[in-house]
């Protein structure tokens, strides 16, 4: 069984995060390079244009 990860643990890991500009990094920030994003909306709303 994994050990237990403590409050100190989490604010001391280090992140590798995307650098974004424009009008995606008033949007998004400086999101982490993994993980999954999830991009809805409505039918036909051009949602296979979004690349990370």
């Amino acid at each position: 069984m994994a050990k237990a990860l403590s409050i100190s643990n989490l604010y001391a890991k280090k992140h590798k995060c995307l650098e974004m500009d424009g009008v995606w990094a008033d949007v998004f920030g400086s999101p982490e390079s993994c993980g999954a994003w999830l991009v809805f909306g409505a039918e036909k709303m051009e949602k296979h244009g979004f690349r990370s």
